[in-house]
């Protein structure tokens, strides 16, 4: 059954008391003998991923039309303005005054987070599965690849969060402050959720374990 979201914090393996952990890919000789001889692990970037919306942050405009929510998008933007150099007091004034312009705003920050994340991030995907038919055609080379196992008490493998999984995707508000800074990167639509993936995130392609 896929997890479902209820707060702004996500999980780890460790946490969810998951022991082992897999991970499929195509055989790959150089990525195979870099895992056996040094431990290192490559890492993906978000871009390169089958679902294009995997770590896409998602505005959804919609809420724009409550009136308290569009003060706090404006509030939002003037203060961004006060601290960077993006955006003119003539052209917040403008965007106050404006929801076209107001809805095209977030959009651009949106992707402009989708581009840091694709820029920043390196994923390990991770599932407790081993057996799953759709994972093995999907990643492991058509059945015809491998499926790597790790023991979740590695510090690293341990770590990695847990994907929930959504009928809809979760709505940013770019004023809310969150603890947890991948939180949003963490959700994808419930048509995912026999993957059962868990994310280790990394700032670089080669990881040591």
């Amino acid at each position: 059954m896929a997890h479902v979201a209820d707060t702004n914090k996500s999980t780890n393996a460790l946490e969810d008391k998951i022991e082992t952990l897999y991970h499929y890919q195509p055989f790959d000789k150089n990525h195979l003998g870099l895992l056996l001889s040094n431990r290192t692990i490559y890492c993906s970037n978000p871009n390169s991923f089958n679902d294009p919306w995997d770590c896409k942050p998602w505005y959804n405009t919609s809420i724009l039309d409550d009136e308290v929510e569009f003060q706090l998008h404006v509030d939002f933007i003037r203060e961004h303005a006060r601290k960077s150099s993006l955006f003119s007091d003539e052209a917040v004034n403008g965007i106050a005054g404006n929801r076209t312009l107001l809805e095209e705003t977030l959009n651009a920050l949106s992707l402009g987070m989708a581009r840091d994340n694709d820029r920043c991030f390196r994923i390990y995907c991770l599932t407790p599965d081993a057996t799953n038919p759709l994972m093995w055609s999907h990643y492991g080379e058509k059945h015809k690849g491998i499926c790597l196992e790790f023991d979740s008490m590695n510090t690293v493998i341990g770590a990695a969060k847990r994907v929930c999984y959504n009928a809809s995707l979760p709505t940013i508000k770019f004023y809310e402050r969150t603890t947890d800074p991948i939180f949003h990167l963490l959700h994808k639509s419930d048509v995912w959720g026999y993957e059962k993936e868990y994310s280790s995130f990394h700032f670089c392609n080669l990881l040591t374990f």
